[in-house]
């Protein structure tokens, strides 16, 4: 037993070692490809988003994740299929996000300024985007205000983040739909 006990260590210690190295291996193809490593900062960064949002805009987190998947399905429906997945790829939990946003229900048909708010719509792409975001800050408790406030610090997340230039494609694509991203 005394003579296994020293063996069993090595081989923990010998796997450990491999382990690290063939990690450390990925990382410098991964580099050398020109894909982005995530660092153990990266992920800290990463997962501090939403305190981020609840911290800066006062909000709560179910308005933080409710609002940026707003955000984030808004981008969805402005954006190229690949610049949309350079988006998510910077954002942890994008999924999660886009599922967090709120469900808009359509207008009532004696709402004039629903309905109006539909035709204008159906003429444009952008108008129909920046009405379904108006409508889910609404039942999120959230000012309109909030929207630009919400992609201000987005955008301000994204440029420190690891892939910086997801900060100017959110920006590109919501300045159709928000004045002053």
């Amino acid at each position: 037993m005394k003579k296994l006990l020293p063996l069993l260590l090595c081989g923990m210690i010998s796997a450990q070692v491999q382990a690290s190295d063939s990690l450390a291996s990925l990382a410098a193809a991964a580099t050398a490809q020109g894909t982005p490593v995530v660092t153990a900062d990266a992920t800290a960064t990463a997962l501090s988003l939403v305190p981020l949002l609840t911290q800066s805009l006062g909000v709560t987190e179910t308005q933080a994740t409710g609002g940026m998947g707003s955000l984030l399905q808004a981008a969805k429906g402005l954006m190229s299929g690949t610049d949309f997945g350079t988006l998510t790829s910077a954002i942890p939990n994008a999924n999660a996000l886009l599922s967090a946003a709120p469900k808009v229900a359509p207008a009532k048909k004696g709402d004039l300024l629903g309905g109006a708010m539909d035709m204008a719509g159906q003429l444009s792409k952008n108008t129909q985007i920046g009405q379904q975001l108006l409508s889910q800050f609404k039942s999120l408790g959230l000012s309109p205000d909030m929207i630009s406030k919400f992609a201000d610090v987005a955008v301000g997340y994204l440029q420190k983040g690891e892939v910086p230039q997801a900060a100017d494609l959110l920006s590109t694509a919501l300045s159709s739909v928000i004045p002053s991203a």
